[in-house]
């Protein structure tokens, strides 16, 4: 890949993951750290990219390998998360309690006092 291609590609990443924190705001998910609109979409968007612009094998050709590639990382991923929730769904659960909240986990949790601000 040549440095015009990393600069185009570092540009449009940076505002198609602007895009997504945005979606993310709109659509009302819970993604606290941003992790999908920023690893998973500038992930997403250089593989396929990186198919258009690798000097060696570039082209229209190699973007489909890419896209491929990609669809198959999701289906995978999105798979063994799904069974990972369901299973933490059904054992544990994902929330503790709002009390628990309000004061901290690291109070409530872990029996230590984060900043000296609250306690139980």
């Amino acid at each position: 890949m040549t440095p015009a291609w990393a600069l185009a590609f570092g540009f449009g990443t940076a505002v198609i993951c602007y895009q997504f924190v945005q979606l993310k705001v709109k659509m009302g998910y819970d993604d606290t750290l941003d992790v999908f609109g920023i690893h998973g979409i500038a992930g997403i968007f250089g593989a396929l990219l990186v198919g258009l612009a690798a000097t060696d094998v570039g082209g229209w050709a190699q973007l489909m390998v890419q896209a491929k590639s990609v669809l198959i990382a999701i289906t995978l991923s999105g798979s063994i998360t799904a069974v990972l929730v369901w299973l933490i769904g059904r054992s544990i659960g994902f929330r503790t309690s709002e009390e628990y909240e309000q004061v901290g986990f690291d109070h409530s949790q872990h029996g230590e006092v984060g900043y000296g601000l609250t306690h139980l």
